[in-house]
């Protein structure tokens, strides 16, 4: 069956690095990349579960499977205290 509507859904988080007083940056994250990579999964699975818990009902209700809905969050949400994740973390 193909979708009639389509949602998006947006989470919006900010993923930019912090700005040391020296000059350089740093990427919030925990130093551990196995804890923190845990951490970020329990976060994004929570953002879903309350995108999903407070979308908008229709009235009437729709049919089930008529929208597909796309949940998007920022390219860098899945990035450690110093950048992108080694493989052999991921």
């Amino acid at each position: 069956m193909a979708y009639q509507q389509l949602q998006f859904i947006g989470y919006s988080i900010d993923t930019a690095p912090r700005r040391n007083p020296d000059g350089s940056y740093t990427y919030l994250g925990l130093p551990i990349p196995q804890q923190d990579i845990e951490a970020r999964c329990e976060l994004m699975l929570r953002a879903i579960q309350t995108a999903q818990a407070n979308l908008p009902q229709a009235s009437p209700p729709e049919a089930p499977g008529t929208t597909l809905k796309v949940f998007m969050a920022p390219e860098f949400m899945f990035r450690g205290a110093t950048g992108a994740y080694q493989m052999d973390d991921v």
